[in-house]
């Protein structure tokens, strides 16, 4: 008899390895690296009020109404900056860190204006406010990439930590290209939207969302693929940077995953975007947060 129920035990399990392994293959997971349905990792509360980001052109999409958005849902005094160079990979801002050449644009929001101050180096950007949080990002061709992150991340990780001691770290997920983007990047991903974004959720989630010294992850590139569900390719305004609306929503990311705060209450939006627009784009963000590195807007 228990010979009898040993083998039923083993023929269930067979029979459910089958199953799980058709799935996988005949189901999304057949692109490979796209289907993370783990929730967001828990993380402790911001109550800073001063970001920066260490970024690029995304960097410039990413933080541009993030003051706007997080007044509007009663965070005050906010300072965001992005020290900008474009197309800039982790490896330039290490090389840049250690060079402490004066190389980028400095872009800062303290009071509501916009000002960029040009010929600035990293030390500066850092040493120019008392940083609550510093957001790092990666080239968005290399984001998807495991190998453009080692070593370069942890040395600048290091070099930022040993000037702002007291600031936690995030990191800034980037968004596939669009599926008719011509840039000659997107042949690394077959000139596929699906496979760029899955390998991009691949490295981030096991590289970035681990690793202990980062605070936040913000999924922007989930909460753009989230929106194009919903709204289509209209998001882009060439073949790899978001346009005004694009920016509006990934604003909105940041600052639902910075400060944990309920967007559905947001009333503010630019001239130029829609009601439909701003609830489709508070929708995407929200399943972004629940689900950083998973699609889970449907129409």
């Amino acid at each position: 008899m228990q010979v009898l129920y040993i083998g039923l035990v083993l023929l269930v399990m067979v029979i459910i390895t089958c199953v799980v392994v058709y799935t996988k293959k005949n189901g999304e997971e057949e692109k490979g690296d796209n289907v993370y349905m783990a929730k967001k990792t828990e993380r402790e509360p911001f109550e800073g009020k001063k970001i920066l980001c260490i970024g690029n052109s995304y960097g410039d999409d990413s933080v541009k109404y993030i003051r706007d958005v997080a007044e509007n849902l009663g965070i005050k005094n906010v300072v965001i900056a992005n020290l900008y160079i474009g197309g800039c990979s982790l490896e330039m801002h290490r090389n840049n860190a250690v060079s402490g050449d004066k190389v980028y644009d400095y872009r800062k929001n303290a009071n509501g204006e916009w000002v960029t101050t040009p010929n600035t180096s990293i030390l500066e950007g850092l040493e120019d406010e008392d940083w609550d949080l510093i957001i790092f990002q990666q080239q968005s061709a290399k984001t998807g990439k495991w190998s453009t992150y080692v070593p370069f991340f942890d040395q600048l990780k290091a070099y930022v930590r040993s000037v702002c001691p007291n600031a936690k770290f995030g990191f800034n997920m980037t968004w596939a290209y669009p599926t008719y983007s011509k840039s000659p990047q997107f042949a690394d991903f077959n000139n596929d939207q699906d496979t760029m974004y899955g390998k991009i959720c691949s490295v981030v989630s096991t590289r970035i969302d681990t690793d202990y010294e980062i605070s936040y992850v913000i999924p922007t590139g989930t909460a753009v693929q989230n929106a194009r569900v919903l709204v289509g390719e209209t998001l882009n305004r060439d073949d790899i940077h978001l346009n005004e609306n694009g920016r509006f929503l990934a604003s909105l990311m940041w600052v639902k995953e910075i400060f944990d705060v309920n967007v559905d209450e947001l009333s503010y939006a630019p001239d130029f975007v829609t009601r439909e627009q701003t609830d489709a784009y508070i929708k995407a963000v929200n399943d972004a947060y629940a689900y950083p590195f998973y699609v889970t807007t449907k129409k």
